[in-house]
């Protein structure tokens, strides 16, 4: 339960300022698209779990929980 409330926190996070980012200009919107938080999400969401499978699930729900948003 707390893995799902901490995907579903980052995944609405990362898809908020994923949004803001298009309005905030060229260094932002740069750093999205390259990537570098979606890595950075994906990876410390699974990490907090205790197995590898369940890990993934919950990275892979918080990227797309995040396009969503």
């Amino acid at each position: 339960m707390r893995l799902l409330a901490l995907a579903v926190i980052a995944g609405v996070a990362l898809g908020a300022v994923g949004r803001a980012s298009d309005y905030g200009g060229a260094g932002p919107q740069l750093l999205f698209v390259l990537g570098g938080p979606w890595l950075v999400v994906a990876f410390a969401t699974g990490a907090t779990a205790r197995r590898p499978g369940t890990g993934a699930l919950a990275g892979a729900f918080a990227l797309g929980l995040s396009v969503a948003v």
